[in-house]
């Protein structure tokens, strides 16, 4: 008997409405397990389903920036914003991959724009302290 090919099936089931949340949820374990390549490809199965779900693009984002696909990055980041703009995480990676670009100017406001957001969190300490590096 052959077993079961459980990836396969899993979206087949009739009534099963969700397979976004599923391959988020797919992309999630990969990413936590440092499967980067594969984590990317499941969250963009989701984006394929809905495109409009902003953690997708943020979990994008932060794989993107792990491979070390800034460009990918900061696109997946600005998605996550135009879909939920008070994001503070995704602002917060934003602004981190554009320090790594160089871009300073844009890194500054986004860091600044996670501190008007949530300006007592501990994101907006990390990104007080953000600010600091890029002040000369």
């Amino acid at each position: 008997m052959r077993p079961l090919r459980w990836r396969s099936v899993r979206f087949q089931r009739p009534g099963y409405d969700q397979p976004a949340r599923a391959y988020t949820n797919i992309g999630i374990a990969y990413l936590n397990k440092g499967a980067l390549a594969e984590a990317v490809e499941h969250f963009r199965k989701a984006v394929d389903y809905q495109a409009n779900i902003p953690e997708v693009h943020h979990n994008l984002g932060i794989t993107y920036a792990g491979l070390g696909r800034r460009a990918e990055a900061i696109r997946a980041f600005r998605e996550a914003i135009r879909f939920r703009p008070s994001y503070v995480d995704a602002h917060f990676g934003l602004g981190n991959v554009l320090l790594t670009e160089g871009r300073k100017e844009e890194a500054r406001l986004a860091f600044e724009r996670v501190i008007a957001l949530a300006p007592d969190s501990s994101i907006a300490t990390e990104s007080r302290e953000q600010l600091k590096s890029l002040t000369p």
